[in-house]
């Protein structure tokens, strides 16, 4: 997809197939350290990406998970190590909402629609409701925000065989959604709710 468009993009949506789906962020816009090759095993210590940022960030074709360490790397009282470990916060389930709360994304062929939902946390947007997002971390401990004038998307069909670009949707006009001083918010049962009913129904 490099070079087939001249946005830049910061994220990447890749949807494989129903086991196989993720968010990527262009490394310079990563707030998270991620592993690196012949990176040492307290490299994922501070935890934050310092110097991450939105101006200028482009990944050139190169692309990170959301990885995120949720254990550093530590030394046992009995003298054993243990590596750092973490989570991918762009690994994306398949499903219907209606049948799953954790669903991320779902392919309605019927009606010829891609269903996505992202949390806006992954998107580094910080206070959607004043469309403000992520600008830069700097040290100490600095995280700076700026408000976006929206958001852009560009789809592409990629064969699977040699990866290349079988059709190409540009990026049209910019999305800037409505701010807001009060959600709108409406109450729904969970899937769950039903199965629950159903047992504890009948004690």
């Amino acid at each position: 997809m490099t070079g087939a468009s001249d946005v830049g993009f910061e994220f990447a949506l890749v949807l494989n197939d129903t086991t196989d789906a993720r968010l990527l962020v262009v490394p310079a816009y990563n707030p998270y350290l991620v592993p690196r090759p012949g990176a040492g095993p307290t490299a994922l210590d501070p935890l934050y990406h310092w110097g991450a940022t939105v101006e200028g960030a482009s990944g050139g074709g190169a692309w990170d998970s959301l990885f995120v360490a949720t254990n550093r790397w530590r030394i046992g009282r009995d003298g054993r190590t243990y590596a750092a470990r973490g989570v991918n916060r762009g690994r994306l389930r398949y499903g219907r909402a209606a049948a799953s709360s954790l669903a991320d994304w779902y392919v309605d062929r019927d009606a010829g629609l891609v269903e996505v939902r992202l949390a806006w946390g992954l998107l580094n947007v910080t206070d959607p409701s004043s469309r403000r997002v992520l600008r830069r971390i700097t040290l100490p401990d600095r995280f700076e925000t700026t408000v976006s004038e929206g958001l852009r998307f560009a789809v592409a069909a990629v064969a699977r065989d040699d990866g290349a670009v079988r059709a190409w949707l540009p990026a049209g006009a910019t999305f800037a959604w409505a701010t807001w001083e009060e959600p709108v918010w409406h109450e729904r049962l969970k899937p769950v709710y039903a199965a629950l009913r159903d047992v504890w129904g009948s004690w």
